[in-house]
């Protein structure tokens, strides 16, 4: 074999290595359809399959793409036209594998999103695009950086005047910056949603009408909006009245009576009027409302 392929010019060296590329990629595709075919019938599971499926006409092509590259080296062709084929090739290397990182983190994000496993990664359906985001920005960089690699750009110039600029960027927006990444978080984190009732450190109370990348907006009783940054609502105490299992939360109505009333008679009225009330859970189990004596006022109980 050795003899043989000294004998054979370079172009034909060239030729061979491109064929012995398109060999293992036709026998890499037969090889995963029936690997594929397998896994759909034996798995229950789709993720299987969507991986194999995904990485199976990227591996076939790369491989051809890899031997091209070795082939245009061994036939030696002029310099210029050498560094522009390989750089080609090396950019579509880089665009296919790019494409296939973001189709694959997006399966990850959706896959682990759907997890109700509690030992694992938990992510909130509504974050995936923010994570969808920070996953693109990351592969786009990588694979910007990539091409210009292999175009023989240098990218050092390029890498130092971005980093000043983002340092220059940082000092610049420092607070609008900390509301932002808050954001990012309370959307990742998902301590509350739309309609929680929340208790501020600072005793604001109102319902989630927005949650923004840098606000957060509660609509109070008397129809008032309060906005409050993000950075905030991270740092600070909040209380979700309307967190846990159930949504229902409880309100608290002081009322006071004359002294020398019947109490007996004023609880039992207000409890009558309470099952008039929509939306009040009278008959909820072990949370029943209730009318409780709390202190001696100077002129009512």
């Amino acid at each position: 074999m050795r003899e043989f392929l000294l004998q054979l010019t370079p172009h034909e060296h060239a030729l061979v290595i491109l064929l012995f590329g398109m060999v293992l990629a036709v026998g890499f595709e037969l090889l995963t359809r029936r690997l594929l075919l397998s896994l759909v019938r034996r798995s229950s599971s789709r993720l299987d399959d969507e991986l194999l499926g995904l990485i199976r006409h990227p591996v076939a092509i790369s491989a051809i793409l890899l031997s091209g590259i070795w082939a245009v080296t061994v036939a030696n062709p002029p310099y210029w036209l050498l560094g522009f084929i390989e750089s080609s090739l090396q950019t579509l290397l880089v665009g296919i594998w790019a494409r296939v990182a973001l189709r694959g983190g997006h399966l990850f994000l959706e896959l682990v999103a759907r997890s109700n496993d509690p030992s694992t990664l938990q992510i909130h359906p509504r974050s995936i695009p923010i994570f969808d985001f920070v996953l693109k920005l990351g592969v786009f960089a990588v694979a910007g950086y990539l091409v210009l690699t292999a175009w023989g750009i240098d990218v050092s110039d390029i890498a130092t005047s971005f980093g000043l600029a983002t340092v220059a960027v940082g000092f610049a927006a420092q607070e609008s910056l900390s509301n932002l990444f808050a954001g990012v978080l309370i959307i990742a984190d998902a301590p509350y949603q739309i309609g929680d009732v929340l208790v501020l450190d600072n005793g604001d109370r109102g319902t989630v009408v927005d949650i923004g990348i840098r606000s957060t907006r509660l609509l109070t009783k008397d129809d008032i909006e309060i906005i409050v940054p993000n950075n905030i609502m991270v740092n600070t105490r909040v209380i979700n009245e309307t967190g846990g299992p159930n949504r229902p939360c409880r309100v608290r109505v002081p009322i006071g009576v004359a002294y020398g009333v019947d109490l007996d008679h004023v609880k039992q009225v207000l409890q009558e009027g309470l099952t008039n009330i929509p939306g009040v859970l009278y008959q909820a189990p072990g949370k029943p409302p209730a009318v409780v004596l709390r202190q001696f006022g100077a002129s009512s109980l």
